[in-house]
């Protein structure tokens, strides 16, 4: 069974706003998540701040609509969604027949994200500014 055009325009809209509203029905929920989340176990070993380290914190800092605060927890989390986004926006674009690529699609760009990911995971050990508050 093949979905129509127009239903399949109406999913691709609708799906984030029911998202969202939904984020925004369980918000108080969410907030109380952190308390049953147990530490790091990386951190706990090694002292040293795992990739993951921080997303908890972004996504509640997100929530409370400070994004400075997101970025300083874990700036990959904030450009994943950023990213996402943009594809959404490309989707939705590609529905109503325009055809046009926000992100690029060059053979360098995925691994070129990777490196500068891993770095960033590295390199946040180190600089105060960049560690998890």
């Amino acid at each position: 069974m093949k979905i129509s055009s127009k239903k399949r325009r109406c999913a691709i809209i609708t799906t984030p706003i029911i998202i969202i509203l939904l984020i925004i029905i369980i918000r108080p929920i969410i907030f109380k998540i952190p308390n049953y989340m147990p530490d790091c176990v990386f951190f706990k070993l090694f002292n040293i701040y795992c990739p993951g380290c921080g997303n908890t914190r972004a996504v509640l800092s997100l929530l409370h609509g400070n994004l400075l605060n997101a970025i300083r927890n874990n700036a990959v989390l904030v450009f994943l969604i950023l990213v996402s986004i943009l594809f959404y926006i490309e989707k939705v674009l590609k529905c109503f027949g325009i055809s046009i690529h926000i992100i690029p699609r060059k053979r360098w760009i995925l691994p070129a994200v990777i490196i500068i990911c891993f770095i960033y995971f590295i390199i946040r050990n180190f600089i105060p500014v960049l560690m998890p508050l």
